[in-house]
């Protein structure tokens, strides 16, 4: 490599072999290190418009490089790889040091106002050009190169990366911190890791998350926040995690331990929860959470919680797909819905269940057991028709029903609730319906007022004309 120096005023001092021992270049100083061949090797260039210092070790070795005024250092990377990065550092001052042969720089100090600009050689739809602005910078470099190995930013940063290329979904990225160290690629040239220390930030878009730190890998576009109570928000929601990663490129997060998310309303859950207030914030809680930001699909794994005020939804996992307007529960499912002063909330628990916006229908499926007070349905399914308001209009049960109260019992294949006058309809074969007061009626439909002392038989249906009524009246003695 070669090293050149050029300015207003050159002075230099020698030794007694006539080797310089230091030079002082002042007014527009430049200096200039130019790899000969190797294409390992990034060409240096450093501009001031004041002065240029240098110390020499001998043999024209350079030992270190200081300068005096506003500075920028600029590392042209050899043109070798299509993802290579040129680095520039602006700062008041700049202080270089050279590893023993005096041909590559060991360490550079940017102070004051400090600046570092990483920028590809060629643009694409994955990578970014950035800034970086700090008070100061410590680099330290790879041993042969003049390639910088990382760079720390002390007392708040923030580093604001710009796609070179605009594609819908990306925006530019903000990295705030109190501490950012960038570590670069030996071979690329370009940041590989960025470390964000101290009361660290990501945002992209209206897409934010805060931590006590994390570490964010530009290859593959992964944040992962740790410590602090991690949180992640947009302009829907908000969700928090011992641990959160963060997929930039491809949209997704993922969260494990103490998931506890929030909607900001029933609208922004995309209508796919089946509770009532449309301007109430929903919330889910579960101990891991994954999410396809793109598809808007949430599944919460592990002991999930969903609800709204009173009404809520358990299960071992709630899966919600925002743009379809539905959410599923599956394993060990309990539900409050409609919570009524009047009548009551409708709980009811089954193996799976699911909630469609478009239909308004919960549906229950395998060993479903609905109860509101002291009304209680079993069966194999069951289905919720719900109204605007997200109250429960109608329920069908199917599949070896059976209806109790106190005093009461009835079974069936197929009922259908009725919220308005509180009735059962009942149809089997036979439909029955025990009352441990005034006796036992069977037939092929009944109508069961469950808060009447009425029941109604119709032996009669469609597909058998001749059917009977058949009752049993218990005699009450005077």
């Amino acid at each position: 490599r070669s090293t050149t120096v050029n300015a207003a005023e050159l002075f230099a001092a020698f030794a007694e072999q006539n080797s310089v021992t230091n030079a002082n270049a002042t007014g527009n100083a430049k200096a200039t290190i130019v790899p000969a061949q190797s294409t390992e090797y990034s060409k240096v260039t450093m501009t001031t418009p004041r002065t240029i210092e240098l110390f020499f070790k001998g043999e024209g070795a350079i030992d270190r490089l200081n300068t005096q005024g506003r500075t920028t250092l600029r590392l042209d990377a050899p043109d070798g790889r299509p993802d290579a990065s040129n680095k520039t550092v602006i700062a008041d001052t700049v202080k270089t040091i050279f590893f023993d042969d005096g041909k590559n720089i060991a360490k550079a100090e940017a102070i004051g106002d400090a600046e570092l600009h990483v920028e590809p050689l060629r643009a694409n739809q994955t990578n970014y050009k950035s800034l970086t602005n700090a008070p100061r910078f410590d680099c330290e470099f790879y041993p042969v190169g003049n390639n910088a190995k990382q760079c720390i930013a002390t007392t708040g940063t923030k580093t604001v990366r710009t796609p070179t290329v605009a594609v819908e979904g990306r925006g530019p990225q903000t990295i705030a911190a109190a501490k950012l160290v960038a570590k670069f690629s030996e071979s690329t040239k370009d940041i590989e890791i960025f470390d964000a220390l101290g009361n660290a930030k990501f945002t992209e878009l209206d897409r934010n998350a805060v931590a006590d730190s994390f570490n964010f890998n530009p290859t593959d576009g992964l944040v992962r926040l740790r410590g602090g109570d991690p949180a992640a928000w947009d302009s829907r929601a908000r969700i928090r995690a011992v641990e959160i990663d963060w997929d930039t490129r491809n949209q997704r997060s993922a969260f494990r331990q103490k998931v506890s998310s929030t909607y900001y309303s029933r609208g922004d859950a995309g209508n796919a929860t089946p509770f009532g207030s449309t301007d109430k914030p929903v919330f889910i809680t579960s101990d891991s959470a994954n999410i396809d930001h793109r598809t808007q699909v949430g599944v919460y794994s592990g002991n999930a919680r969903g609800w709204q005020e009173e009404n809520y939804i358990r299960a071992n996992t709630i899966s919600l797909f925002q743009k379809d307007g539905r959410m599923t529960g599956d394993g060990a499912v309990q539900s409050s819905l409609n919570q009524d002063k009047d009548k009551g909330p409708i709980n009811a628990s089954s193996a799976r269940m699911s909630y469609d916006q478009n239909s308004r229908v919960v549906r229950y499926e395998e060993n479903v057991d609905i109860r509101r007070g002291t009304d209680r349905l079993t069966g194999n399914a069951a289905m919720m028709l719900l109204n605007e308001q997200n109250e429960i209009v109608m329920s069908d049960m199917e599949g070896n029903v059976v209806i109790t109260q106190p005093g009461k019992k009835a079974t069936g294949d197929f009922a259908q609730y009725i919220s308005a006058d509180e009735t059962v309809q009942l149809r089997g074969n036979p439909a029955t319906v025990d009352d441990a007061t005034n006796g036992r009626s069977s037939g092929s439909n009944m109508t069961v007022y469950l808060k009447k002392n009425i029941v109604i038989g119709e032996g009669r249906t469609n597909q058998n004309s001749s059917g009977r009524i058949r009752s049993v009246y218990k005699i009450k003695g005077n």
